[in-house]
């Protein structure tokens, strides 16, 4: 179910968001993240671990995308 929370700037604590990412090889790569902030009206802080495949893909690609899943996803998604 979408909810719109308005002009928030927040740390959000969500059941699930999966970033996604494609690498310099076009390979598609899936991560939960725990937490999502949204910094300003422009910018979004994901709290990811420097070791993932999906912070190496961000940093050359400059693109990912950033999905909430809902709480009746959340085993199937990990």
């Amino acid at each position: 179910m979408k909810q719109n929370i308005g002009q928030k700037l927040a740390l959000n604590p969500t059941p699930a968001t999966v970033v996604g990412t494609v690498g310099e090889e076009g390979k598609v790569n899936w991560l939960l993240v725990a937490h999502v902030g949204i910094v300003s009206h422009s910018k979004l802080l994901l709290s990811i671990h420097s070791s993932h495949h999906s912070v190496k893909a961000i940093d050359t690609t400059k693109r990912l995308s950033v999905n909430v899943i809902d709480e009746a996803f959340v085993a199937a998604a990990d």
